[in-house]
């Protein structure tokens, strides 16, 4: 599995013109890893996937990957009640970028994700299938997406439902890894694995396990961890 060549001439385009970010020449794991990032109003995803250099999964909105729903949502929601757009304008912008944005996302092997829909089990199954391909699937969870602080606020939590699903499948334990990309320093920085215990029912441990990953996303943006990079 890899990137399709429409991604990968975008993202070769846009690294001309993005600051370069530095990014960690080890992997944290000898497996593949479920990262979890800092969405950031766009800044996490844009420099993670510029910059990580293997092929990974992101989970993205379901709507962003059908050019249709893609487009009623960008004139439905994006450009008219966030932007203030009016329709007039909204209308025939959203239809060149829901066809560039769903393409874009085919391309970079996004995993849909189905919001407050039973279709959500079709995420975590793709998303284990990924991991058991031997590719990281890669999540940004934070609530308010929008937020331009580099501190992560509340995240959701249904994204940790992955590790029951996954623990089901294989009889394993997923490794969830914190990822930052740190606008001082132009780095790509990893956090301590979190892992769920074996010995403990996951429901019991699941808010504790997503405040663990916040706390260190957050450590991360506060402090200068030392990696090695290339």
């Amino acid at each position: 599995m890899e990137y399709g060549k429409f991604y990968l001439i975008i993202r070769k385009i846009a690294q001309l013109v993005f600051p370069k970010y530095k990014a960690p020449q080890f992997e944290p794991t000898d497996k593949p890893v479920v990262y979890v990032s800092h969405h950031q109003n766009m800044f996490g995803p844009v420099n993670v996937l510029l910059w990580y250099p293997k092929f990974m999964r992101v989970w993205g909105l379901s709507v962003f990957i059908d050019q249709q729903a893609c487009y009623d949502h960008y004139v439905n929601y994006t450009f008219t009640q966030r932007f203030k757009m009016p329709p007039f304008i909204a209308k025939p912008l959203a239809w060149g970028v829901s066809y560039f944005v769903s393409r874009l996302a085919q391309s970079a092997r996004v995993i849909p994700v189905y919001r407050r829909s039973r279709q959500i089990i079709r995420t975590l199954k793709e998303s284990v299938e990924t991991l058991q391909a031997g590719a990281s699937v890669l999540i940004f969870p934070d609530i308010d997406y929008a937020s331009d602080d580099s501190e992560v606020g509340r995240i959701y939590e249904g994204f940790l439902n992955l590790e029951k699903y996954y623990n089901r499948k294989t009889g394993e334990h997923i490794d969830f890894v914190p990822l930052y990309a740190k606008q001082t320093t132009k780095e790509i920085l990893y956090g301590q694995t979190i892992r769920f215990d074996k010995d403990r029912d996951f429901i019991d441990q699941r808010d504790e396990k997503a405040q663990e990953i916040q706390e260190e996303l957050n450590r991360l943006a506060n402090t200068g961890v030392e990696v090695d990079v290339v």
